[in-house]
């Protein structure tokens, strides 16, 4: 039976992983994703509430002859209930509650919460060789990783969840093969080929889809959904992959614009192009266009450019070097299937676009530039994956810097948005860069303008702010604020010449908290637009503190780990030390696992240059290596505690070392080519992988020892705190800096080694010298 578990622990810790990144990818087109993250992180608290089901099962079912079939029916369950935890929340009126109800979690907690009691139920049955149970649980989950990004490319969303659960299918007749009964077998093949049949069918015929949502709250309503209630609205075409879903949209009564969305969010939109400038030459009246007012023939780099616009206004403008760098993989074979429309504008000569983070180009490319767009960039900045909350380095004051040193002295920046709220946060993040001592600060170096308000419904592409490495001469503003007036743009602000509210408060010179004091005096409800660093990139948030939802996630947690402790602790008087000793172990090791996993899928996005290779490189180096390091430690018969301790000292001062030098790291290896990068990052995530897989399963061989019958309560506990911990990250991040987030972490592991050495020292595990 132990190979046989083995191979579907396998099946099933990959399954579960796709699934859950297969759920945010679906809820990210519905939902602004700092609640996806919300959402999926309540749901994943089903893995550790499954510790207590296992329990509730064991007490139940005492009969030793049942466990197999025990084991069975849970992995059937799982199979059964994940398709149908989607088809609840997308095809009934349950869907009603997507928006704004987190209440919707539950569903999609049931097949984690069976998935969690399939695990602890296994853990708990064959402890003993928990080295080898954990290697196979880690490395389904690392594999799940890589085999995600296919899967969803090939398939989407709702179609890869179908065939997750085909693959658990799979995992149930495999335990089921040989069985004394016909049935189990017979009923895992009919659910194996229910499932990939669906896939089938649906993939061909798309049946099954994503439906249209909206909210009485139009914040909660995704722009997508938004235009979708347009009867001259039509989705043309839908591509998935890990990073998102976009959708191509046209209108009807505009046929020379399809626009392109992302998740969901505010769409970039691609123009009709034949090759000819008499094409495009409407595209002179854009906000694009301001800075061709004084450059003739400038160097280029867009970062984000996707539909292609502001290309098309740099060819329209005399412009020969063209750079793009675009993070959607989508976004080039959205480009291409659609050439005939856009004149191949990818591929235009003297125009190169790049699949990368924008931010990580800039930091490596030697080139210099005239004009840097960043168009719309904010609604690809931030994203929910496998249960993390990351935000990309593209707007934090660390960035602009960087995008300051690489222009020529008379380039200039071009930030456009939606929202004027990140208009002023922008502005602030420059006046922080260009008030410098001994000059006349940022203002002279700085312009705004905006759309017609009458385009609004038309265009994303509404409010602008240029900045430059130098002041703006008298010339050159006098040229734009011409050109603003011969486009039919407003004039918001050019210093010295025209300056409308909230400009005009602010006379010749601003410091960064005046400004923003002035903007949040004259709102109706004061917002934070203050700079934001690289250690706290959260420039989307606009909000002061933490969110009060998870402030309550957290404490709901946090109730229930103290619910889950109390109740081991009563059932456990004999040996309450032991018992309150593991209760901590567990919960120390899923939190900092959690918080130094967090800090590294965020550092490592600037370095691997793409939030999907950030998420799945760190992930699969993590999660291998602890699968390694687990396997190991089941060769282990002796001192175990002892060697605890030993992996749980180095784990900290690993992640300390590299909380003092891991930046510098970066600066040496940064310039190298991406595989290279790549192989640096395994280098530097696995060994410490292999070192934090250690704990948890010797916790477990330990524990066999004493009280068995404590395992899956101590899963729990363990579960929920990995939960916590991916919270507190965010939480730790945003009010502190994910530098705290990684100290935090580390500071656990080294808590470990104390409890470790206090408990050894106290003679706890006297049963067992060996221990």
């Amino acid at each position: 039976m132990p190979k046989k578990i083995l191979v579907a622990i396998f099946l099933v810790s990959l399954s579960i992983l796709i699934f859950e990144i297969s759920l945010i990818r679906i809820f990210s087109v519905l939902m602004r994703y700092h609640f996806v993250f919300l959402i999926v992180s309540m749901a994943m608290c089903g893995l550790g509430f499954g510790g207590i089901l296992s329990a509730y099962l064991r007490k139940k079912i005492q009969n030793e002859e049942k466990i197999t079939e025990i084991i069975f029916f849970l992995v059937l369950i799982t199979s059964i209930s994940i398709p149908l935890s989607v088809i609840l929340i997308l095809k009934t009126p349950l869907k009603d509650f997507l928006l704004g109800y987190t209440a919707i979690s539950i569903i999609p907690f049931i097949p984690f919460m069976i998935a969690g009691a399939f695990f602890s139920y296994v853990f708990e049955t064959y402890g003993s060789i928990m080295g080898k149970l954990y290697f196979s649980d880690l490395i389904g989950a690392g594999a799940g990783c890589l085999v995600v990004l296919y899967l969803l490319k090939i398939f989407g969303g709702i179609n890869t969840v179908f065939f997750v659960s085909a693959i658990i299918a799979m995992a149930s007749f495999i335990l089921a093969w040989k069985s004394l009964t016909w049935k189990k077998p017979i009923i895992s093949v009919i659910m194996f080929f229910a499932c990939f049949s669906f896939v089938f069918l649906n993939f061909n015929h798309k049946f099954f889809k994503i439906p249209f949502i909206s909210s009485k709250n139009p914040e909660a309503t995704k722009p997508l959904f938004t235009a979708a209630e347009n009867n001259s609205a039509q989705i043309i075409y839908t591509e998935w992959n890990a990073f998102a879903r976009t959708d191509v949209v046209e209108f009807s009564d505009l046929p020379d614009i399809k626009y392109i969305y992302t998740d969901g969010d505010v769409p970039t939109t691609m123009h009709f192009f034949d090759g000819s400038i008499e094409s495009i030459s409407s595209l002179k009246n854009t906000v694009f266009y301001l800075p061709f007012a004084d450059l003739k023939k400038p160097e280029v780099l867009s970062i984000g450019p996707g539909g292609g616009l502001d290309i098309l206004v740099s060819v329209l403008g005399g412009s020969s070097n063209i750079t793009g760098v675009e993070v959607n993989p989508s976004i080039f074979s959205i480009m291409d299937k659609f050439s005939y429309f856009n004149g191949n504008i990818y591929r235009y000569p003297g125009v190169k676009v790049y699949l990368d983070d924008g931010r990580s180009f800039v930091k490596r490319t030697k080139e210099k530039y005239d004009i840097i767009y960043l168009a719309l960039t904010q609604s690809a900045t931030g994203q929910a994956a496998t249960g993390v909350l990351t935000e990309g380095y593209i707007h934090t004051r660390d960035a602009f810097k960087d995008y300051l040193e690489k222009l020529n002295d008379d380039g200039m920046i071009v930030f456009i948005t939606q929202n004027e709220l990140l208009l002023f946060r922008a502005f602030a993040t420059f006046l922080s860069i260009l008030n410098q001592p001994h000059t006349l600060g940022g203002l002279p170096k700085m312009m705004v303008f905006m759309s017609p308000e009458e385009q609004f419904a038309t265009t994303p592409y509404r409010y602008v702010l240029i900045a430059g490495k130098t002041d703006f001469s008298r010339e050159r503003k006098e040229k734009m604020k011409d050109m603003a007036e011969k486009l039919g743009i407003k004039t918001i602000f050019i210093p010295g010449i025209v300056a409308k509210p909230p400009f005009d408060k602010f006379g010749d010179f601003v410091d960064l908290h005046t400004f923003v004091s002035t903007i949040n005096s004259l709102l109706e409800k004061p917002v934070n637009i203050m700079p934001v660093s690289d250690d706290q990139p959260f420039f989307l948030d606009l909000s002061f503190g933490v969110p009060s939802q998870f402030k309550k996630l957290l404490i709901s947690i946090l109730i229930a780990v103290i619910l889950c402790a109390g109740y081991v602790l009563k059932n456990s008087r004999e040996r309450s030390n032991i018992t309150m000793f593991f209760i901590m172990y567990f919960a120390l090791i899923g939190t900092g696992y959690m918080l130094i996993e967090i800090f590294l899928i965020q550092k490592f996005m600037l370095f691997l240059g793409h939030p999907t290779f950030a998420v799945s490189i760190v992930l699969f180096s993590m999660l291998a290596g602890s699968g390694i390091g687990s396997f190991v430690s089941q060769m282990w018969e002796k001192q175990l505690i002892k060697k605890v301790m030993i992996s749980a000292l180095i784990t900290g001062l690993i992640f300390i070392f590299y909380l003092l030098f891991l930046t510098k790291i970066f600066d040496i290896f940064l310039y190298q080519t991406r595989y290279l990068r790549i192989l640096i990052s395994v280098i530097l995530i696995l060994p410490a992988g292999f070192i934090m897989g250690i704990p948890f399963p010797s916790g477990i061989r330990i524990i066999k020892k004493y009280h068995t019958s404590t395992i899956s309560w101590l899963w729990a506990i363990n579960g929920l705190m990995s939960v916590c911990g991916s919270v507190l990250a965010m939480v730790i991040g945003k009010t502190m800096g994910f530098s705290s987030t990684l100290m935090t972490g580390a500071l656990l592991y080294i808590l470990l080694f104390f409890i470790c050495y206090f408990a050894k020292n106290k003679n706890w595990f006297h049963i067992d010298s060996s221990f």
